[in-house]
């Protein structure tokens, strides 16, 4: 029988690039979404995470009508991968971007470890570093930024997303579940490295990104990337701890550590952060 996988999010940017890899690598997917995703073999649950009854049901359910030929009502899940979010600030009020990205989160992290799921995925975010939705003209602590940097962000989306980290480890540390929180970097689609020249051309303009990015089609290969270690590695280039804003010259790959949790243990995995090796032209 196929692993089986329920994807929130899966029509967003970047779940719309990874649902399709884990199909394509012999995965059962159930996409958990307010839209609908156009891939064959890939059915859409229209559910709202922050309702806990609705994540409950869906992590119990049919992935499509062939299910009910068995007689033996919906197969087990495997794991569950969740990307469902308000995106980012500026598109619903604070307060409404707050309740949604940290109930749904603690609703789909709840129903899956009591339901037995005990391999849970969850994005976070750049934006836990506090630069990127900062007011005004914020400074990073220092780079590289590593696993014990202060996240402090003002904005009710990278709060959320601090929360979460929170929610995911104490989860795993009551339960024993496997849970890792994806510090994911600004996601880039093929069609938007036209705007990298204006990118290079004005280096400031991506400091509140931490003057990193992530392909989305490089997403497809973090979940393979993920090994059990017992410190922290360094993996990719990265500017000098202690540098200043004021005298960098040129946007540089940063390594941002994955941050997870598994039976209540800090872990790291390999760095999805990096200069993608998928451009189709790397930036000179």
């Amino acid at each position: 029988m196929k692993k089986r996988i329920v994807f929130t999010g899966g029509t967003g940017k970047a779940g719309r690039h990874v649902v399709p890899y884990l199909v394509d690598k012999g995965y059962e997917v159930l996409n958990v979404d307010l839209a609908p995703l156009d891939y064959p073999g890939v059915n859409t649950i229209n559910a709202d995470i922050a309702d806990s009854g609705q994540m409950f049901d869906v992590l119990s359910s049919h992935f499509g009508f062939e299910g009910f030929e068995t007689g033996k009502g919906p197969a087990p899940i495997d794991a569950v991968v969740h990307f469902a979010a308000v995106p980012r600030v500026l598109i619903k009020p604070d307060n409404e971007t707050f309740r949604i990205n940290t109930i749904g989160t603690y609703n789909v992290i709840e129903a899956a470890v009591k339901l037995g799921i005990k391999k849970i995925i969850v994005a976070s975010s750049e934006t836990t570093y506090g630069v990127c939705f900062a007011e005004g003209d914020k400074d990073f602590h220092h780079f590289p930024l590593e696993e014990d940097y202060d996240s402090d962000p003002m904005d009710s989306y990278g709060l959320s997303k601090v929360l979460n980290e929170k929610t995911a480890r104490a989860f795993a540390m009551r339960f024993g579940a496997d849970i890792y929180a994806l510090r994911i970097g600004n996601v880039i689609e093929p069609h938007e490295y036209d705007r990298f020249p204006a990118f290079l051309a004005d280096p400031m303009s991506r400091k509140r990104n931490a003057w990193s990015y992530i392909d989305a089609r490089s997403m497809t290969r973090s979940p393979r990337r993920f090994r059990r270690v017992s410190s922290w590695r360094n993996i990719a280039p990265a500017f000098r701890s202690g540098a200043s804003s004021a005298n960098l010259k040129r946007p540089f790959p940063i390594a941002k550590r994955e941050r997870f949790w598994g039976s209540g243990r800090s872990m790291t995995g390999a760095s999805m952060f990096r200069r993608s090796e998928l451009a189709p032209e790397r930036v000179k």
